[in-house]
Formats: structure tokens, C-alpha cells, sequence
């Protein structure tokens, strides 16, 4: 028996749609082999560049003492020339693997990077400047490896009124005002008495 020619059509048909199917599979698998090489190239590169982030963290802390004991250190002590020496060698070796720490003194406090100690009221730098800096900051690239402890400068409360002669300003002021009140009643009251002795007066004559 010869196959009808609606048969025939349905079948096309239903080949054609399987096509398209397996034609959109095959696009998604492909996008997300894509995708998942992106993300592994990524991942490679993020190791790459933050792989030493822990062990940047773990020496900071060794760096910082080794700072410290540098900065109380006479000036001509060989021990301490001997320790600048490895600080700066530290810096140099840590900064080919792209960590570097910056300078925060004098800068606006930006909580970005800057972790607030304390804040100490003063006249002599802007509010919101940093005026001493406890611990150095680090970055790791364009990554924040250790933000840096400062103290902030915050503006001073600003002075009280001085009190007027014979109390408190607020209390010599009410004090005033009341007393010019009765002024005026008082002169309101004398010139209606003298209307009405006027007025009487003439009345009489």
C-alpha cells in the first residue's frame, strides 16, 4: 500500500521539528561549554593573582611588629639597620606578586578602605581627615587585602552662649520682656486716666 500524501506531509513535519530541536540543544550545549570555559579561565586567573592573599594576611601581622620595633629602635642601632633592610626586601618580594600597602595620613576617611579607630575633636585638620594611622593598609591587586587603622578627626562642639550679667541669657531676656510689657500698660493706663479727667473737666465747665 502507497503511503497517502497527508502521511507524508506529517512526517516532514514532525523530521523538520526534531531538526529544530536537536538544533537548539546542540546551541545551548554549546553556550554553556562557552560559558564554562569563561568561568574556568576566570578562576584560573582569580587564583592566579589572589592565590597568595591568606598567606599576605598571615605575614602582615609579623611585618607589623617588625615595624613597631624599628620605630622605637635608636637611630644608629645595626640590629634595627639589619631589620629596615628585610622590611624592604619584604615590600619589594610581595610587590611583585602585586600586594603593596598605602598611605592613608592626611587623606578623607573612606570606609572602603579605612577602619576607624577613634575619633579625637580638634581644630587643627578638616573633619573627616585622618591624622594618625595605627596599622598600614594593604591591597592584593585591585583587592583589599587589610584596610588600615586610623584615627579621624572630628569637629569640636561648638562653644555655649555667655550668659548675660545677673543670670542666664534665656532668663534676663523673658525678664526684659515682661517688664516692657508692664511699661506699656502702665503708660496706656495713665494716658486713659488723664482722657478721662480731661474729658470730665470739660464737662463740668
Amino acid at each position: 500500500m502507497q503511503p497517502t500524501e497527508t502521511g507524508g506531509d506529517d512526517a516532514i513535519t514532525a523530521a523538520r521539528q526534531d531538526a529544530t530541536e536537536w538544533k537548539a540543544r546542540a546551541q545551548r550545549a554549546a553556550a554553556d561549554l562557552a560559558n564554562f570555559r569563561r568561568r574556568s579561565v576566570k578562576e584560573r586567573e582569580d587564583a592566579r593573582k589572589y592565590g597568595v592573599e591568606t598567606l599576605l594576611k598571615d605575614l602582615l601581622g609579623v611585618v607589623d611588629n617588625l615595624e613597631r620595633a624599628v620605630a622605637h629602635a635608636d637611630g644608629d642601632d645595626p640590629v634595627a639597620a639589619g631589620v629596615r633592610m628585610v622590611l624592604t626586601q619584604f615590600t619589594s618580594t610581595v610587590g611583585n606578586h602585586g600586594a603593596k600597602p598605602f598611605d592613608s595620613m592626611g587623606e578623607a576617611f573612606d570606609p572602603t578602605v579605612h577602619e576607624a579607630m577613634t575619633q579625637i575633636e580638634t581644630d587643627d585638620h578638616e573633619p573627616g581627615t585622618i591624622m594618625e594611622v595605627y596599622q598600614r593598609g594593604w591591597m592584593l591587586h585591585d583587592r583589599l587585602a587589610r584596610p588600615a587603622m586610623v584615627v579621624v578627626a572630628a569637629s569640636p562642639p561648638a562653644p555655649e552662649p555667655e550668659p548675660v550679667a545677673g543670670g542666664s541669657s534665656l532668663e534676663a531676656a523673658m525678664a526684659e520682656a515682661e517688664a516692657a510689657v508692664d511699661r506699656v500698660k502702665a503708660e496706656r493706663a495713665a494716658e486713659k486716666v488723664s482722657e478721662t479727667a480731661i474729658h470730665d473737666a470739660e464737662e463740668q465747665g
